[in-house]
């Protein structure tokens, strides 16, 4: 039999057989739970908390990526999965928002061994929020054993999570956000060796593998057995091994003989196999969390800021480019949409393939515009965005749209003859004149051409008898509307371009 003790700091020793995923949040990590959950306890007998109006909890999400740029979880998943636990924590009127910018981190130590770089994640921490690291590895034992799905660290106060579990259809983060408002597991004793009748007998022993009084189905011993809450019934960590569906029967019996009917849809549970929408927390583990936030130890969440919970009202419309059309300048391609009341920010995801599964890169911008440098020429693209705020996060994507890129580009080296060129002023007012100047070490003849940042050509400037040496071209801009454009000097010997932004007087 596999005794509590091998299992202290590690998974290793679980039998092997189908199974889920674990929290890393056992053995020594647990204990300090314990003696805050009691005195939480206690507090709520004397003096239970009542929330009235809605508490913000900021929270600061860490994406962390390898030292290459690679691995990180996409946006939209952590968006999703701020929605999701905002639902989760609507009964207990408290919500979360983003606490500043996403913290975009490129690690592969954190990434893959988060243990090994506390000090540097603590230089990192928002020292006014809930700290998730979103990683690999989230394992606080000596090896990735592959199975640990979330990690609650008492002493560092910080969430730590595999990727995968971050999304909208996971119950992991919820169940990570119990822990860190003092909640045990519902089957704690039972963590790291779960009940099954061949090993450990049945009925069940009266104490668990991790020394704990096994919990009777009567609750007579509730208060110091189990997970020491009384509105939830006994679990010898039966979700373990169960997979098949959310309605456990496999027969075991508590202490005194009688047959043990476990809560499979609570989030301190490790049932999987449930509806997203049935997890929840009892009522008494709801007083729990309640009353850890109020405690002192929680003072550095209520930081008196009510965050923007303007819901985002207004179809989500894509301006440029057009749908379906060609953009000369493949390394200065300007995406525009429009800016629904209430959005703050703007996820912006572009893809070789229409549903962003390739690689897909990801941008979050603050205005309702970006220039894109970094596409290849002669190339389809697809597009879209999505509206959010600090705390309203789960409106969707606009529809899609594809462009396609040209084999124009912006850089200054595309013609031989020429050695230098620039642009004054830049930017321009609308009603001014703009110069152009040209050093040519030879001469030749090219078209000067106007473009709007999505390609199609606006004002035809003419043809230019270049000679070698100085050259200026005047270009009255005669009004032109506001916006990014692009000059184009082309020749039979190549062609160059460069941006140009028009500012209203």
């Amino acid at each position: 039999m596999c005794l509590w003790l091998c299992c202290m700091g590690s998974l290793a020793c679980l039998p092997a057989q189908p199974m889920n995923g674990t929290c890393g949040t056992i053995g020594q990590y647990a204990q300090p739970l314990k003696q805050r959950l009691l005195l939480n306890q206690n507090q709520a007998k004397g003096n239970p908390v009542q929330f009235r109006n809605t508490m913000y909890i900021p929270v600061k999400f860490h994406i962390v990526a390898q030292d290459d740029g690679t691995g990180a979880v996409h946006y939209r998943d952590v968006l999703d999965q701020l929605t999701a636990i905002n639902n989760d924590f609507a009964p207990l009127n408290m919500q979360f928002y983003l606490h500043g910018e996403l913290n975009q981190l490129r690690s592969t130590g954190i990434y893959a061994n988060h243990m090994n770089n506390g000090a540097r994640m603590d230089s990192l921490r928002d020292r006014n929020a809930i700290n998730i690291w979103i990683v690999k590895n989230p394992s606080p034992f000596s090896q990735d054993d592959g199975l640990v799905l979330g990690f609650y660290h008492p002493q560092r106060d910080w969430i730590v999570m595999l990727k995968e579990e971050i999304n909208a259809r996971s119950s992991t983060l919820p169940h990570e956000l119990g822990h860190f408002f003092s909640l045990m597991h519902t089957h704690y004793g039972w963590d790291a060796d779960p009940w099954q009748a061949s090993r450990h007998g049945n009925p069940a022993p009266e104490r668990s593998p991790g020394g704990i009084p096994t919990e009777r189905q009567d609750r007579s011993n509730c208060e110091v057995a189990g997970d020491y809450i009384c509105d939830t019934p006994p679990d010898y960590n039966f979700g373990y091994f169960w997979i098949t569906n959310c309605a456990y029967n496999g027969g075991a019996m508590d202490p005194t003989g009688v047959l043990v009917k476990p809560s499979e849809s609570n989030f301190m549970g490790y049932f999987f196999s449930c509806p997203r929408s049935a997890y929840h927390f009892s009522s008494q583990q709801q007083l729990i969390i309640q009353t850890d936030y109020a405690e002192p130890l929680r003072n550095y969440l209520r930081i008196g800021y009510t965050p923007t919970h303007t819901s985002i009202v207004g179809n989500m419309q894509l301006l440029a480019p057009a749908a379906g059309a060609t953009v000369a300048f493949y390394n200065a391609v300007t995406l525009e949409w429009n800016a629904p009341a209430g959005a703050t920010r703007y996820l912006v995801e572009i893809d070789r393939v229409p549903n962003f599964g390739l690689q897909p890169t990801s941008m979050i911008v603050a205005g309702n515009s970006i220039t894109i440098d970094n596409l290849e020429p002669n190339r389809q693209y697809y597009w879209r965005v999505r509206p959010f705020n600090e705390y309203v996060t789960n409106r969707g994507f606009s529809a899609v749209r594809n462009f396609r890129t040209g084999d124009v580009t912006t850089a200054t080296h595309d013609l031989k003859q020429l050695s230098a060129w620039s642009l004054y002023p830049n930017p321009v007012a609308s009603d001014e004149t703009l110069t152009l100047m040209l050093d040519m070490r030879e001469g030749l003849e090219a078209q000067l051409t106007m473009h709007s940042a999505t390609g199609q050509v606006i004002q035809n400037i003419g043809k230019q008898q270049l000679r070698p040496g100085t050259n200026m071209v005047q270009i009255p801009l005669n009004g032109m509307p506001a916006g990014l454009y692009v000059l184009v000097l082309q020749s039979e010997q190549g062609r160059m371009a460069r941006r140009l932004v028009v500012q209203p007087r």
